[in-house]
């Protein structure tokens, strides 16, 4: 435990490795009283683990561009920690949880695909997904699983070169380990690992294939990849396709879902945006991200005595980068707690920043912008019936469900 300055004290309320903290979900009231305190702030919560709370956008930054110092190998990014050590040395094998230079030779081989060329070649294809996504909803239906789900499963699998016929296998398999899936969820920690087992199997034969007649997707590129000269082990070839499965599915449907709610929730906003979809789609989606950033948080491992937001941090300090609240930074934002679709600038993190940047992120705006051009064009509108299901996570600021129906 590091020593705490006197300038801040320790805060016993608030865990962030307990899923219950998210139940109704991110708690930005508290987070605002602790921010106006510090930037950084040290949570002990009775029984669970102390760490450092980063709140601050700057503080954020500094820490993200920082591997060295702030290490994502050392402990894993994940909030919670590994069991035990097997565990630990499976997750490094994950891009997330490298540092550099490991993490630059790995990040080389997925930045070939991901570019912007890539993301333009794509628009076409995304265009006519949204179409056929928005063309298929029914009088009343799951926003979530009908449309969010739908629109990012469809990319994926273009992306990922897989059947689209097979794309639900992706949902399955994240729907099984999304939100950390072991008992502190209430969930049988034996089927986490079936269906990594069984997502692992599946690889596997897309690695085979690929390797023996290679296509122009992201999975043959990782396939026939050579980092110093080897390609990739089994084990790494596993980590990459869950990485590339979840990422790309959770976060998409989580920035359609939670925008479409955020948009619901402003009538006044909904409507001027319809006024002109096609010229201020880009700003809505920038603030759809700040405002309800996917990601709640990821975790670093103090490698070196330092000092960030005027404490003292020392080797061993857990760090819990909280994108959710350097997105509500008054310091950087004008009225940080209001939803705004015109806001400019928005310097928002729901990506991050640093070394770990979103592969993806082009890719999820454009699917995010291409899916409301087409709905918020349609004679129909939908409208929210219940309360939504909120996705039980340390991680994922997402939903399980938004009932809705056309009006």
């Amino acid at each position: 435990m590091a020593d705490l300055t006197p300038a801040i004290g320790v805060h016993t309320d608030l865990d962030f490795l307990d899923p219950a903290t998210f139940d109704g979900g991110v708690p930005h009231p508290r987070l605002a009283e602790l921010r106006a305190e510090a930037p950084i702030v040290w949570l002990e919560p009775p029984g669970g683990d102390p760490c450092w709370l980063v709140l601050g956008h700057p503080e954020l930054i500094e820490v993200s561009k920082n591997p060295a110092t702030f290490s994502s190998w050392e402990r894993s990014c994940f909030p919670q920690d590994p069991r035990n050590d097997a565990e630990l040395a499976q997750v490094r094998q994950m891009l997330l949880n490298m540092d550099p230079p490991e993490h630059t030779g790995f990040r080389r081989i997925v930045n070939r695909v991901f570019t912007p060329r890539m993301v333009r070649e794509l628009q076409s294809s995304i265009s006519a997904h949204a179409r056929d996504v928005v063309g298929s909803i029914p009088d009343e239906c799951d926003f979530v699983r009908q449309v969010g789900v739908e629109m990012s499963l469809r990319v994926l699998a273009d992306v990922m070169g897989i059947p689209q016929n097979e794309r639900h296998l992706l949902y399955g398999w994240t729907e099984r380990l999304v939100g950390d899936g072991d008992i502190a969820l209430g969930r049988d920690p034996r089927d986490f690992v079936a269906a990594l087992m069984e997502m692992f199997e599946y690889a596997a034969i897309q690695t085979a294939a690929r390797r023996a007649q290679p296509t122009d997707d992201v999975w043959s590129l990782v396939a026939n990849a050579e980092v110093d000269g080897e390609r990739l082990t089994a084990v790494e070839l596993n980590r990459f396709f869950q990485l590339l499965a979840t990422a790309g599915n959770e976060t998409t449907r989580t920035l359609i879902s939670a925008g479409f709610l955020m948009l619901s929730r402003h009538p006044d906003q909904m409507a001027w945006l319809r006024e002109d979809v096609g010229g201020r789609i880009d700003a809505a989606v920038e603030e759809m991200l700040r405002f309800h950033s996917p990601i709640i948080q990821f975790r670093r491992t103090v490698t070196v005595d330092t000092v960030i937001g005027g404490q003292q941090l020392v080797v061993g300090d857990k760090v819990l980068l909280c994108y959710s609240a350097a997105n509500r930074d008054p310091r950087v934002f004008d009225e940080p707690e209001c939803f705004d679709i015109t806001r400019d600038p928005n310097p928002h993190l729901a990506f991050g920043i640093g070394p770990h940047f979103c592969l993806g992120a082009n890719l999820a705006r454009v699917q995010a912008r291409s899916l409301f051009t087409v709905l918020l064009s349609q004679p129909f509108a939908l409208e929210v019936t219940g309360p939504p299901t909120g996705v039980r996570s340390v991680l994922i600021d997402g939903y399980h469900d938004i009932p809705v129906r056309k009006v």
